[in-house]
């Protein structure tokens, strides 16, 4: 559904129970609101059930000139939902005069169940003047969230507050075999809330962490941090070495450090990476979104 130029929000949905969005595009959707716009793209209130499969969730704005403003591409309040295979991309969510709090650009979860599962959120915003403003690409308050397979990349908070890839106040975010990269400012910010961070490939962000957060098997650049350290819980600060990150090709290159070297779990016994290979192809699970498979070889029998 292309909205451009309108100043309707595309898909707002409430109290839905089981409910499919498969293949959609929801683009040019704009939701503004003296008391804060809420979801530019899609809004979910209060739904038992909302699983999104192969969706486009672009170009769409939430803007306010009082109090909060949350979700420039989706919202999701007091909600379960779950994100598969989809695209959450440059996608604002803006004040209009100086004091509002635009959170979450791509994505803001509050309360409720958030799963994001082989999707990319890339070149979203949140901006404003004095307000706060978290989340560029996705934010928490309240939610637990599980993001798994999914790259967050690019993202932006304008007029800085605070991570520009991704945030949370309260509630619970969990990162799996994830790649946080290339985010304006911070790529994780932790005000408040649990955040566990596995298996995954932070680089190239202003600082790629903030706050104390739990963390194993992850390789991340900046290493000013004191909740970790290097060579602890199997983390490293090692470049990962992707096959050609200046044409957006993140796969590893087979001398990779993050190669068969993340923190195994139970679910990667019959789990898929992000292109839906066998997640565990060796010992130990890569880190970062692509698992990569051995090196074929020849086998010699003596007699």
């Amino acid at each position: 559904t292309n909205a451009a130029g309108s100043t309707n929000r595309v898909l707002t949905m409430v109290n839905c129970n089981n409910a499919m969005v498969s293949e959609v595009t929801i683009t040019g959707g704009y939701h503004a609101d003296l008391a804060g716009g809420i979801g530019g793209g899609a809004a979910i209130f209060t739904c038992g059930g909302v699983f999104l499969s192969g969706c486009v969730i672009s170009n769409n704005t939430a803007i306010g000139n009082n109090s909060l403003v949350p979700g420039g591409g989706i919202y999701a309040g007091n909600s379960v939902v779950a994100l598969h295979d989809c695209l959450v991309v440059s996608n604002s969510a803006a004040a209009s005069i100086t004091f509002p709090s635009p959170y979450g650009g791509g994505i803001y979860a509050e309360n409720g169940y958030m799963l994001v599962n082989n999707s990319i959120i890339a070149s979203n915003r949140c901006s404003g003047s004095t307000g706060g403003r978290y989340g560029g690409g996705l934010f928490i308050n309240g939610a637990t969230c599980l993001l798994r397979n999914s790259m967050v990349l690019g993202n932006t908070v304008l007029n800085y507050a605070g991570g520009d890839g991704l945030g949370i106040y309260y509630g619970s975010l969990t990162l799996e075999n994830c790649d946080v990269l290339n985010n304006a400012g911070l790529g994780f910010y932790r005000g408040g809330g649990i955040a566990a961070l596995k298996s995954s490939i932070f680089w190239g962000n202003g600082d790629d962490i903030t706050g104390t957060v739990a963390v194993a098997g992850c390789a991340i650049q900046t290493a000013n941090d004191a909740f970790w350290t290097n060579g602890v819980d199997g983390c490293i600060t090692n470049n990962p070495l992707f096959e050609n990150a200046g044409v957006g090709d993140y796969h590893l290159k087979r001398m990779s450090p993050c190669i068969n070297a993340g923190t195994n779990q139970d679910w990667m016994i019959n789990g898929t990476d992000f292109e839906g290979n066998r997640r565990l192809q060796g010992q130990i699970v890569d880190m970062g979104i692509y698992e990569t498979s051995p090196i074929g070889g020849s086998t010699l029998f003596i007699r």
